[in-house]
């Protein structure tokens, strides 16, 4: 590097880790794979507009993932496909499948995978 006013040089090193949030985790070139598929809690719960789900898949899998009303009334699919093995997160806004945000409340969102399924609670404020 060279300085401007004084014409000298220096030289520097910096080293940066970086993670890949959505397939594979790698943290100084060591691979990390979950020990098993889970449904992680949201945060921030309670939330107001906008919370965030995660998922760790052990395999890579199919998977959908939904919000319903307290009712079981189904609200939104979030997340489905082919994913790889790995974190995986996805972000909610409050809204419903036509893009109509939802009453402030209780919702319950369900991961399924081959392997089953699991669900956990969120609330949204207003």
């Amino acid at each position: 590097m060279t300085g401007v006013t004084t014409n000298t040089t220096s030289s520097f090193a910096h080293h940066t880790t970086f993670t890949d949030i959505g397939g594979l985790v790698a943290v100084n070139n060591v691979l990390e794979l979950p020990e098993h598929t889970r449904l992680l809690d949201n945060y921030p719960n309670p939330f107001n507009p906008v919370t965030t789900i995660r998922y760790e898949l052990v395999e890579a899998s199919h998977i959908n993932l939904d919000v319903y009303d307290m009712r079981g009334n189904h609200i939104a699919d979030l997340d489905y496909g082919y994913k790889a093995s790995g974190q995986h997160e996805i972000m909610w806004n409050g809204q419903n499948q036509n893009g109509a945000p939802v009453s402030a409340g209780v919702y319950i969102y369900t991961l399924r995978t081959r392997d089953g399924q699991d669900s956990k609670r969120m609330i949204l404020l207003k």
